[in-house]
C-alpha cells in the first residue's frame, strides 16, 4: 500500500483542533490519522510559525545578528529577554488568531444547523 498524503489544509485543521485544547489523541481518532503525526505537524507548525510567514505575528524580520556579549552577563540577559519577550508575544497572538478560528467555525455549525 502506498503512502497517504494528506493536504495542507487537513494539517492546518488537525492544528487548529489543538490549538483549540483537544489532545492530539482526539483529533488523531477524528481525522483518522495517526496521534504521532498530529504532534509531528502541530510541532513544526508551533516551530516554523514565525520563520514561514513571519507578517502573521507582526513580527519584523531583520537580518541583523543581537549583539554578542563584551564580557558581562547582562547583555545575554537582555538578549534572553527579548527573546522570551517575542515568543510570548507569537504565543498571544497564537491564541488570538485560534479564538477567531473557533468563533467562524461556531458560527458556520450553528448557520448549518439552523439552515440559514
Amino acid at each position: 500500500m502506498g503512502r497517504k498524503t494528506t493536504t495542507k489544509a487537513f494539517r492546518e485543521r488537525a492544528v487548529s483542533m489543538v490549538l483549540a485544547g483537544q489532545t492530539a489523541d482526539s483529533v488523531a481518532e477524528e481525522l483518522g490519522v495517526e496521534p504521532h503525526k498530529v504532534r509531528r505537524w502541530f510541532n513544526n507548525a508551533i516551530n516554523n510559525s514565525a520563520s514561514v510567514n513571519p507578517g502573521i505575528f507582526d513580527v519584523s524580520v531583520s537580518s541583523t545578528q543581537p549583539p554578542k556579549p563584551l564580557g558581562g552577563s547582562k547583555t545575554v540577559i537582555d538578549r534572553e529577554k527579548r527573546k522570551l519577550e517575542q515568543e510570548n508575544k507569537h504565543l498571544r497572538e497564537l491564541v488570538h488568531l485560534s479564538t477567531q478560528w473557533i468563533s467562524a467555525y461556531i458560527a458556520m455549525q450553528t448557520e448549518y444547523r439552523t439552515g440559514h
